[in-house]
């Protein structure tokens, strides 16, 4: 062989190696846009998360009665009964929205921690990685959501997933503006009862997703959707996202503190 063959032998396996790594990439590029917009998560999860949306609404409503400060000193004071899976069962199974609930198992529950004040249905649970689930306040007075989530922190709360939605504004507000992962919604695990109710995507009250460059513009008229798909200056997931807070089908948002 002389050198101009040898030379072309190089350049063919050079070209060969870039081609398969081309490849790869592009496959692991597919992978990752795969794994963001079809999510690993079951419909036990969503419907959890549907549960404890729900179950928010009475924790962040209202404000906090003049005649009920012994709640919240109790709370600041962590004021919590001895740990008791079935009492914080009770607790958290009391609330006026049952037929939202999908529950966990007192065995479930026996293997975090429960925080649940000692003479009021008001309490949170974490798990031993430090997620806060199961927040809850089924009492008769409200205005107690911000403590409650500073209390959960305090407890060794460091992380939480949600619905893009009204509990955006709330979490970013309350200690957990750090967005570490978002999944697409996936229609095969929609939960029972949901209202498919169209969420503003260009809200920081109401989405994770406002505050991106792509979707200011669009915002703004800056330029369209259609324009931005054609110039590939919006992501596929990031496509979807926008389609889906039209038909009410919002992300799940992952936070850390």
């Amino acid at each position: 062989m002389n050198l101009k063959e040898l030379k072309n032998v190089v350049r063919q396996a050079v070209k060969e190696t870039l081609r398969e790594k081309t490849e790869r990439n592009i496959s692991k590029n597919l992978d990752s846009i795969l794994s963001v917009a079809k999510t690993p998560d079951s419909k036990q999860h969503y419907e959890r998360l549907f549960h404890q949306q729900e179950l928010m609404k009475d924790v962040f409503r209202g404000l906090i009665s003049e005649n009920k400060n012994d709640i919240l000193n109790d709370i600041n004071n962590d004021q919590w009964e001895e740990k008791n899976p079935n009492s914080f069962m009770k607790s958290l199974y009391s609330s006026k929205r049952a037929q939202f609930l999908s529950p966990y198992t007192e065995a479930e529950f026996s293997q975090m921690g429960l925080y649940k004040l000692k003479n009021y249905s008001v309490g949170f649970a974490i798990k031993k990685d430090g997620d806060i689930i199961a927040v809850h306040n089924n009492s008769e007075y409200g205005g107690f959501g911000s403590v409650m989530m500073t209390a959960a922190m305090r407890n060794g709360g460091t992380k939480l997933d949600h619905f893009d939605g009204f509990l955006t504004g709330l979490y970013t507000a309350n200690g957990f503006s750090k967005i570490v992962q978002k999944d697409l919604w996936n229609e095969e695990y929609a939960p029972n009862g949901w209202g498919y109710e169209p969420v503003d995507i260009f809200s920081t009250k109401t989405s994770a997703y406002a505050n991106l460059p792509e979707i200011k513009q669009i915002q703004k008229g800056l330029k369209s959707e259609k324009d931005l798909i054609k110039s590939r200056e919006l992501s596929v997931p990031l496509v979807h996202a926008v389609q889906n807070y039209k038909t009410g089908r919002p992300s799940i948002i992952y936070r850390v503190k």
